[in-house]
C-alpha cells in the first residue's frame, strides 16, 4: 500500500507537469486507491505529451492512470 503523502506528492507533481500548462488536454487530478488519477479531454489538447504509467519516489512505485473524460463546463 502507497502511503497517502506520497500520494499526495506525486498528484501535485504531476497538476504542475500537466494540467497547469492548459495545453496538454488534461484537465484534472485526482486520487484513487493506490493511484494518480490524470483527466484527459483530447478534444482540448494542444499537443500530445507522454505520461510515464509509475513513477518512482523513496523506493515506492506509485501507478498512473489516465481516464478519457470530457472536460466538465464549469471548468471551461
Amino acid at each position: 500500500m502507497v502511503s497517502p503523502e506520497l500520494l499526495r506528492r506525486v498528484r501535485d507533481a504531476l497538476f504542475r507537469e500537466f494540467v497547469l500548462p492548459g495545453d496538454t488536454g488534461f484537465w484534472g487530478v485526482g486520487i484513487g486507491r493506490d493511484e494518480v488519477i490524470l483527466y484527459l479531454d483530447s478534444s482540448r489538447a494542444k499537443r500530445v505529451v507522454n505520461v510515464p504509467s509509475t513513477y518512482v519516489v523513496d523506493g515506492e512505485v506509485v501507478r498512473v492512470r489516465i481516464v478519457e473524460a470530457r472536460m466538465p463546463r464549469a471548468l471551461a
